[in-house]
């Protein structure tokens, strides 16, 4: 495996899912994940946020890579979270965030002038990195 981290040519990663050691290893870390949630409910949260953040990661490489079945299979394993964000939140709260768009950032009331919450991050830093030092960061 550290073969493959060092290795830059990017085939040798996508393909390292096709090989039967790497399998291997990903069933090994399942089995675990699944042992390690045995311990307790600290536990079981924390393999919980793994999974979660894992399905957060595979997302944005169907993204970035333009591969349709990652998408809807990530997307199918997301979907359970989504449905208990909805169940267990407050109505008002579920009301504001989805009928009033509180899902989206916006610095001013004009129209079309809602941003995703990363690309406010984004901006944020930039404007902090022009700021400070006058660093002159241009992309």
């Amino acid at each position: 495996m550290e073969g493959m981290l060092i290795d830059l040519d990017g085939a040798v990663i996508l393909t390292a899912g096709e090989q039967d050691f790497y399998k291997i290893v990903g069933e090994k870390l399942k089995n675990e994940l699944h042992k390690i949630e045995s311990y307790g409910p600290t536990a079981k949260l924390w393999v919980q946020y793994f999974r979660m953040v894992t399905f957060m990661k595979q997302f944005i490489e169907a993204e970035r890579r333009c591969k349709w079945k990652i998408h809807l299979d990530t997307f199918q394993k997301m979907l359970p979270f989504f449905h208990a964000s909805e169940e267990t939140m407050d109505p008002k709260e579920y009301t504001l965030f989805t009928g009033n768009g509180y899902f989206t950032i916006r610095h001013s009331e004009k129209f079309w002038s809602g941003i995703w919450s990363d690309m406010t991050i984004e901006q944020s830093l930039m404007r902090t990195m022009k700021c400070v030092g006058g660093c002159g960061y241009n992309r």
